[in-house]
C-alpha cells in the first residue's frame, strides 16, 4: 500500500527503490493490521463468554437469547475491523507516506485532520464498500469462468494421459499452478484500478 501510494504521488514506479523506503512503516503497517485482527477475534471471543457458552458442544445449542449475543459480537467486531481497515488504508496510509510516520500517529493526524468532516468521511466508507462488493461479485465471476475453463481442461486432460500416476500429479499440478496464477492475474487486474481511485479520491 505505502508503495502504491507513494507512486501515485510522484507519478513514477520504482518498485524496489519504495519498497526498500518504506520497509519499516510497512511492518509497523502489518503490525497494526495483526493487531487490529486480534482485537476484533476478542470481542468475538467476549461475545461468546458473555453468552455462556463455552464449550462446542454449548454452542451448537445456544438459545435466542445467548445467539442474539453472539451475533451482536460478531456484527459489532465485524464492523468496527471493516470501518478501521478501510479508513487506515484510505486516509491513514497516505498520511504515514507523506509525514513519515507509524499507523498511530497516522491515525492521531487523521482524527485531528477530519474533526469536522466527519460526514464526508462516513460518506467516502459506504462508497468504497459499495465499490468494493461489486469489484468482489465480478472478481468471483470471473474466477468462476476461470475455475469452469481450467476445470474442464484438467478432465480433458487427465483422461488423456491415462492411468500414470506421475505423469497425472505432473500436469495437475502445473494446472493447479496456472489455475492460481490466472486468479492472481485477475485479482490484481480489478483490484490496482478500483484501490487507485479510491486512493485518489481520499489524496
Amino acid at each position: 500500500d505505502l508503495v502504491i501510494i507513494e507512486s501515485l504521488c510522484t507519478n513514477r514506479l520504482r518498485v524496489w527503490e519504495y519498497a526498500r523506503h518504506n520497509l519499516r512503516h510497512g511492518a509497523e503497517l502489518l503490525g497494526f493490521r495483526l493487531a487490529l485482527l486480534a482485537g476484533a477475534g476478542l470481542i468475538v471471543t467476549a461475545s461468546i463468554v458473555a453468552s455462556g457458552a463455552t464449550t462446542p458442544e454449548e454452542l451448537r445449542t445456544v438459545g435466542p437469547t445467548a445467539g442474539t449475543v453472539i451475533a451482536a459480537g460478531v456484527l459489532v467486531a465485524a464492523v468496527a475491523y471493516l470501518v478501521v481497515g478501510t479508513l487506515t488504508t484510505s486516509f491513514v496510509v497516505p498520511i504515514m507516506q507523506r509525514t513519515d510516520t507509524g499507523p498511530l500517529a497516522g491515525w492521531q493526524r487523521f482524527g485531528a485532520k477530519s474533526t469536522g468532516n466527519r460526514p464526508a468521511v462516513a460518506g467516502y466508507v459506504v462508497l468504497s464498500w459499495v465499490i468494493g462488493g461489486i469489484a468482489a461479485s465480478f472478481k468471483f465471476l470471473v474466477s468462476s469462468l476461470v475455475t469452469a475453463i481450467v476445470g474442464g481442461v484438467a478432465v480433458l486432460t487427465l483422461s488423456a494421459v491415462g492411468e500414470t500416476t506421475a505423469l497425472e500429479v505432473t500436469v495437475g499440478g502445473i494446472l493447479l499452478l496456472g489455475y492460481l496464477l490466472g486468479v492472481y492475474v485477475v485479482t490484481v487486474v480489478i483490484d490496482a484500478p478500483i484501490k487507485s481511485y479510491l486512493w485518489y479520491a481520499a489524496l
